[in-house]
């Protein structure tokens, strides 16, 4: 979250679509940090809806954020 603020990213979390949750919302791309299965269901509705699911494990944020740190 800080990234996207950081980067003035606009963007909403904990949005409800079709009686669903999601992380975030940045424009289209519905995010979802998972730390179990996905829930292919959901995936199918928010494609359906015009979302573009994406999902990160908590392992993948941990990655990415020390992948950052180490380039600056």
């Amino acid at each position: 979250m800080e990234i996207l603020k950081k980067n003035h990213i606009p963007f909403r979390t904990k949005v409800i679509i079709e009686g669903r949750e999601v992380d975030f919302l940045v424009g289209k791309r519905a995010i979802d940090i998972d730390g179990h299965k996905q829930d292919v269901q959901k995936n199918i509705m928010l494609v359906k809806a015009g979302y573009i699911p994406i999902h990160f494990s908590n392992k993948d944020i941990i990655d990415l954020l020390k992948a950052k740190s180490r380039i600056y």
